[in-house]
């Protein structure tokens, strides 16, 4: 009869250390899935941050292109009715000088207003990475530059003259 009470005991015993070792597996592997859905969150924000970098790139290059295009512009004589030809994706367009100069500085003005949105959306994202890092922002990371608006209002106001 001892012996069917010890069996029955280690029987018991083992029976609860196999329920505690399950649910220590079970804790663990909640664990280890939220690690990994915590670094997966991390990895697609780190993403996201280079796709946007990478698109501003791209953009600032669009720029330049038309930057350049509208100085030579500028630098031609032109006389009215003078024409020259436009690359628009696949296709070439003979163009009055005067329109290529206004479709340049619409696609300008449309890439800045494209890089503002890109910007914003990666100072976003940038924060949301951090805080998922569990890192704190640095000091002047919401800093906004001046428009041209407040920089003409400020030199209009004599604020920058010295004493």
């Amino acid at each position: 009869h001892n012996q069917k009470k010890s069996r029955t005991k280690k029987s018991h015993c083992h029976t609860l250390t196999t329920q505690t070792a399950s649910t220590m597996e079970q804790r663990q592997g909640i664990a280890v899935q939220g690690m990994l859905t915590d670094v997966a969150k991390v990895e697609s924000l780190a993403e996201a941050v280079i796709m946007d970098k990478n698109e501003l790139i791209a953009i600032d290059g669009r720029r330049n292109v038309n930057r350049v295009a509208l100085r030579a512009l500028s630098k031609l004589p032109q006389k009215p009715g003078d024409t020259m030809w436009m690359n628009f994706g696949t296709m070439f367009a003979k163009v009055p000088t005067a329109t290529a100069v206004e479709l340049i500085s619409q696609d300008q003005a449309d890439l800045e207003t494209a890089a503002e949105e890109v910007r914003v959306h990666l100072k976003e994202t940038t924060r949301q990475l951090q805080k998922q890092r569990g890192e704190t922002l640095h000091p002047g990371f919401d800093l906004v530059g001046t428009s041209d608006k407040e920089r003409a209002q400020f030199v209009a106001s004599g604020s920058t003259k010295s004493s």
